[in-house]
């Protein structure tokens, strides 16, 4: 009919000509909006078809509908119309964009719940009366999976529900016999699909599917819960918990819904990376596309190479990876999931919104497809008259423009599952596919693989220990590890050995070496920087993702602000209230910062003074997040009010002293810290303050499974251990002005304040200049660094006159440090710039550039003072002591020993 045919058959002469037009266009393309207004043209001139439904709305007309029926036989029939009418609002409002597919898909997912509640609340009514029971039970438990789970129902999706009886509570009929729980429960789930899912003349409500309760569709329509506990727990598959992240459960009790999703988190989310998901997913969708025919799969935008299950796969798949260490990955929805995973850096902002634009686009056309005939299809049509009508729902004039932009869509798809989940690089058998491997691939463990006797022993010893303890699937990668170790760098096979004995009792790790053959060859060449990397990652198994993925340049963050963030977003993954979570997550945070920079460091990829950097940034963010958690504990027992406690926090500084306040931190370095308070309030008690000082302690040095923060030493404060933990800012100042001695002096030019308010950290610093550009006599003073000198040498350095300690010999690192401490003591009363900066590379730089210092000397103090820091980190890497053989190091002590003559001689 045209359109004018259009306005008499549904008497629609009031209607604007804009609205009527529209109308109009949708009647000809959805062959389902066609029908149901034909068969109940009632409603076109009842609906509001430029707003969007409202949900209390929807909410409210589902309750008057089972409210009206004390019967079931209408009821039927007006649950199915109103559906339609909902869904053929929603054809209307996506053809002519007035909704985006977040509004429909809520919509959808959102009335398809609130059916189900009060379908259930009905018909247990219902079925109380029929029975005539005297007590009413409690209701089913509905845990809506898939897409309904994850409120992303899209327009003619099944819905796939479990059921799960959460009460045995005896039920009594009126005669005074019993009545099974289970046939009650058993019937409601029964009556509940009847009433939803059969077609009759008017169609249907949802189609539903029960085939993922436990055991599938031979087992009883309805579980117990401890049953059901028990299944996920001791025979639950691989694949279930990925079908359990889109878990939603619909029960009236609160408790109910937190004790049926504290057992299915635990099913579905380990306590470490799992690695081993990243796998499954590529054998899932290998078995999609061996069993579907490929000529099926390529015109299917869901199941086929790039739709719309690929973003699904990767999205799920790496909330199952890392989901039991980032609480905020445990979501059931696909576009807050991939923005956890963007916020904990485990997938690139730029992949994660493509991804989730990639989605949108295909759902809007999954949606299109089905809202032709209410049919659910994912399969591109053939005939042009659908194809023509498909277009037109989605808003496209022609459909070869749709074709090519969903063919450009699903290319891109693709790539980026290819990309994130090596799907063609590695096959389902897990072969590489790039000819990199020296190997056999077979699944023989003791298949020769070197013709080095004892290496060959030590490996098939090896092989043979473990031969039904390691997974056949990660067999060919850890051959193609050894093999390339026994080419390159054979003296680290006893290490490599040792190494993969330990993640073999955590065989997730032992996938991420699957994942990564390629970078097998970089890995080994990290390793053999030295051992104490093959230690960290022999002790803290999670690190190999680390040393597998290390940081490009690039990605090395030298600025505190990110660093700082980069911790608040990884303590948003736990619950910040509990303490053990707390410590172990600050514990396990700095490991892998440490790790991140000593392999930046160790590659080459920073220098020395941006890893000095780097660690002492680490240090001060982990500092203020462990006196929030000291604060937070010791404000927990208290009544202390908000105001206060943030008084409190003010009041509060951290002085940084030595190689932090510095800014040379090494790997290695323990904290000296002072801490003062400045009251700003006359209730504050300085007991409280040495109260949360003495809880930050024990938070850094406690000893837990992921080991210590950093050792902390408050040496350094006024009157050193017999002074006040916390002192006031006025004595510290007291005590600095007239009791501190030449060295405390001296430290004091390595100080800086890290954790205080601005007004307080302005005192310090306002008194940090005034004591070190004091005029000093030039004679005492030298007398009093060189006195020092001695003294520390004499309890402090021992070596044999052929080895020099890189830090207390004569001309090593000590004395650099006390150079510039000499000149920021006697030359900041004229430059007080000199002062400024607090390390001592910056303070000869200063110093050379005021001509203070000639140029000459200036380069070989810090080009000597680098060589010794540089070669203490490779004796660390390799578990040495500081103490190195005299001829490495004479020439560059004899000349810093020169220069110190000449200053102090």
């Amino acid at each position: 009919m045209n359109q004018q045919e259009f306005c008499d058959y549904f008497h629609l002469h009031n209607l604007k000509p804009d609205l009527l037009n529209k109308l109009f266009i949708t009647f000809n393309s959805s062959a389902f909006f066609a029908r149901f207004f034909t068969q109940n043209p009632q409603f076109l001139n009842d609906i509001n078809w430029f707003e969007t439904d409202d949900l209390k709305d929807i909410t409210t007309e589902i309750t008057t509908l089972f409210s009206a029926h004390t019967t079931h036989k209408s009821l039927p029939k007006n649950l199915r119309l109103f559906r339609q009418r909902i869904h053929a609002k929603l054809v209307f409002q996506q053809q002519h964009q007035y909704i985006q597919f977040e509004q429909i898909a809520e919509i959808i997912s959102f009335t398809a719940k609130e059916i189900l509640r009060q379908t259930q609340h009905y018909l247990l009514q219902q079925i109380t009366l029929e029975r005539r029971l005297i007590n009413i039970p409690d209701r089913l438990a509905i845990i809506a999976m898939g897409k309904l789970g994850g409120n992303e129902l899209n327009f003619s999706s099944d819905i796939d529900l479990v059921f799960i009886q959460t009460s045995n509570i005896t039920l009594l009929r009126q005669c005074g016999r019993e009545y099974s729980t289970m046939r009650f429960y058993t019937e409601l789930g029964q009556r509940l699909i009847t009433l939803l899912n059969d077609v009759t003349i008017d169609g249907f409500v949802y189609r539903i599917d029960m085939r993922l309760r436990p055991f599938g569709d031979g087992a009883p329509l309805v579980t117990e819960l401890e049953s059901f506990k028990n299944y996920l727990i001791h025979h639950a598959r691989d694949w279930e918990r990925y079908a359990y992240v889109k878990a939603d459960i619909l029960h009236a009790d609160a408790h109910v819904i937190r004790d049926l999703k504290h057992n299915i988190y635990l099913f579905v989310y380990r306590h470490y990376h799992d690695y081993r998901m990243l796998n499954a997913i590529r054998d899932m969708k290998q078995k999609i596309l061996t069993e579907m025919k490929s000529t099926t799969l390529k015109n299917n935008i869901k199941l086929g190479r790039g739709g719309i299950r690929e973003i699904e796969f990767i999205c799920q798949c790496y909330q199952l990876v890392y989901g039991g260490q980032n609480i905020t990955l445990q979501t059931n929805q696909l576009a807050t999931a991939l923005h956890a995973l963007q916020n904990a850096d485990i997938l690139p902002k730029t992949k994660t919104h493509d991804l989730y634009a990639h989605y949108v686009f295909l759902r809007d056309v999954e949606n299109a497809l089905q809202m032709f005939d209410d049919q659910q299809t994912h399969q591109l049509p053939d005939a042009e008259f659908t194809q023509k009508n498909v277009a037109c729902l989605i808003g496209f004039d022609h459909w070869q423009i749709l074709l090519n932009k969903i063919n450009d869509t699903r290319a891109r798809v693709s790539t980026l599952f290819d990309e994130l989940t090596r799907f063609n690089t590695l096959t389902s058998n897990n072969v590489l596919v790039t000819h990199t491997a020296n190997y056999k691939n077979t699944p023989d463990t003791t298949a020769s693989i070197n013709n080095d006797q004892d290496k060959q022993i030590e490996i098939d010893h090896f092989f043979l220990h473990h031969q039904n303890q390691i997974s056949k699937d990660v067999l060919p990668a850890i051959k193609h590890l050894l093999q390339l170790c026994l080419n390159t760098h054979p003296h680290l096979i006893h290490d490599i050995l040792g190494l993969l004995n330990k993640l073999s009792k955590r065989q997730t790790y032992l996938f991420l070496l699957l994942e990564y053959q390629a970078r097998h060859l970089d890995f080994l060449q990290l390793l053999n920087k030295g051992r104490r990397i093959i230690e960290m990652l022999t002790e803290h198994a999670f690190l190999l993702e680390h040393a597998l993925i290390y940081k490009a340049p690039d990605d090395v963050y030298l600025d505190v602000d990110y660093l700082r963030n980069n911790l608040r977003i990884y303590l948003q993954a736990i619950d910040i209230e509990d303490i053990e979570a707390f410590l172990e997550s600050l514990r396990r945070f700095r490991l892998e910062q440490v790790f991140n920079i000593i392999v930046s460091e160790a590659h080459g990829h920073i220098s020395l003074m941006e890893s000095s950097d780097l660690f002492s940034h680490l240090a001060t963010v982990t500092i203020e997040a462990v006196l929030d958690g000291a604060w937070r504990e010791v404000f927990q027992y208290s009544n202390i009010s908000k105001a206060l406690q943030t008084a409190y926090k003010r009041s509060l500084g951290v002085i940084a002293y030595g190689k932090l306040g510095g800014l040379e931190l090494s790997v290695a370095s323990d904290l000296d810290l002072v801490f003062v308070h400045n009251r700003v309030n006359a209730e504050l008690s300085p007991y409280l303050f040495v109260r949360v000082v003495q809880k930050f302690i024990h938070f850094m040095q406690i000893k837990t499974y992921h080991g210590t923060l950093y050792e902390i030493d408050l040496r350094l404060r006024p009157e050193g251990d017999h002074g006040f933990i916390v002192p006031s800012f006025e004595s510290y100042q007291q005590y600095l002005t007239t009791s501190a001695w030449t060295w405390e002096h001296q430290a004091l030019t390595r100080a800086r304040m890290i954790y205080a308010s601005d007004d307080l950290t302005h005192k310090f610093n306002a008194l940090r200049s005034a004591i070190i550009c004091q005029q000093r006599d030039m004679e005492q003073l030298k007398k009093d660094i060189v006195d020092m000198r001695h003294k520390m040498r004499e309890h402090l350095l021992q070596v044999t006159p052929q080895e020099f300690d890189l830090k207390q010999s004569v001309g090593g690192m000590v004395d650099i440090e006390f150079i510039a401490q000499f000149f920021a003591l006697c030359y900041s009363y004229k430059v007080p710039f000199v002062c400024y900066y607090s390390d001592s590379i910056r303070i000869i730089q200063t110093m050379e550039s005021a001509s203070l210092i000639n140029t000459e000397i200036a380069n070989a103090l810090i080009e000597h003072y680098c060589y010794f820091r540089d070669l203490g980190f490779k004796r660390y890497l390799d578990k040495q002591s500081y103490v190195v053989p005299l001829d490495s190091c004479q020439q560059q002590a004899n000349e810093v020993k020169a220069i110190w003559q000449q200053l102090f001689c």
